[in-house]
């Protein structure tokens, strides 16, 4: 998947004439203007802490620029939003919530082509969805997320009364135990978070995906780091849990549909055009784009 974006990302480069290189990951790093890294540092697995390992070394290599230089020194690549399994994040210096898109007040053109339906938001409901992510991923490694959903849980038992259902992350199913004084949940049987928000009251979240999925859903979402899509206007205090803010989504929606991209898209240069914000960018580049990815010696270094 990652190196499919990357390709796709290259080609969009070629075709703005933008010069770039391809180098391995196993390689470490390399001077470039612009480092493209898939994902983030992960300390959890080698990719990861390889990513983690080239992104400090170009933050170190960059510290001299100004920020705004600094700001989009630093291109991300990752699974996008909605239709995941087609669009993929493309963002400055970041992941997810933490990511320049340059979307602000983003036109309606791309919400409308994604053609997803948007409930309204519900007014009744019965139960809480609090929904667990992966301990170890690369959006949760700055705290300890089982310390998370367990206080969470008993935040959530002290300010309501309604039923807590716990949804584990589907590649973490037992790696959160929700047991101990004060917890009080019951683990999710569903086979999916659409089926779990049947009749939910609300959806919490530390920052995954489930707040924009739950918020397309018209239930409102807690969202509760500032990584998670949608934490400017979605809820982000506990105690408001029973009288949630519904908030008006369309400008959200549309400035959402500006922050991922096809392979497609990608291929034809659209979000070069877009991130970079039709600035001349062939002369802003002295030492070229370094997309940092696994690939084969062969396609070691391509100059567009």
């Amino acid at each position: 998947m990652h190196i499919d974006a990357m390709f796709a990302f290259a080609e969009g480069l070629h075709r703005r004439d933008i010069p770039f290189n391809l180098y391995p990951l196993e390689k470490g790093y390399r001077p470039c203007d612009v480092a493209v890294t898939f994902g983030i540092n992960k300390r959890s697995t080698p990719r990861g802490r390889m990513v983690g390992d080239i992104a400090e070394e170009h933050a170190r290599a960059v510290a001299h620029l100004s920020r705004e230089q600094r700001r989009k020194s630093h291109l991300v690549i990752e699974r996008g939003f909605i239709h995941r399994d087609r669009y993929f994040m493309m963002g400055w210096g970041g992941l997810n919530g933490r990511a320049r898109y340059f979307n602000r007040f983003s036109s309606s053109d791309r919400w409308m082509q994604l053609n997803v339906p948007v409930d309204p938001w519900r007014k009744t409901g019965e139960h809480i969805v609090l929904c667990g992510q992966v301990p170890w991923d690369a959006s949760v490694q700055h705290v300890d997320h089982v310390e998370w959903c367990q206080e969470t849980a008993r935040t959530l038992r002290q300010l309501t009364s309604r039923k807590i259902i716990f949804r584990p992350h589907p590649l973490a199913k037992d790696a959160i135990e929700m047991q101990g004084p004060g917890i009080d949940v019951v683990y999710s049987k569903a086979d999916s978070l659409l089926e779990d928000m049947e009749n939910a009251w609300a959806v919490v979240t530390f920052s995954s995906n489930a707040g924009v999925e739950a918020t397309l859903a018209g239930v409102p979402a807690f969202v509760c780091d500032e990584g998670a899509m949608g934490y400017p206007i979605l809820n982000k205090d506990l105690h408001r849990i029973e009288s949630p803010i519904k908030p008006d989504r369309t400008q959200w929606l549309f400035d959402l549909a500006y922050t991922q991209w096809t392979l497609e898209e990608a291929a034809m240069g659209q979000p070069v055009i877009h991130l970079w914000e039709r600035q001349s960018m062939t002369k802003r580049f002295k030492q070229a784009v370094t997309m940092f990815c696994g690939v084969a010696p062969s396609v070691e270094r391509r100059a567009a």
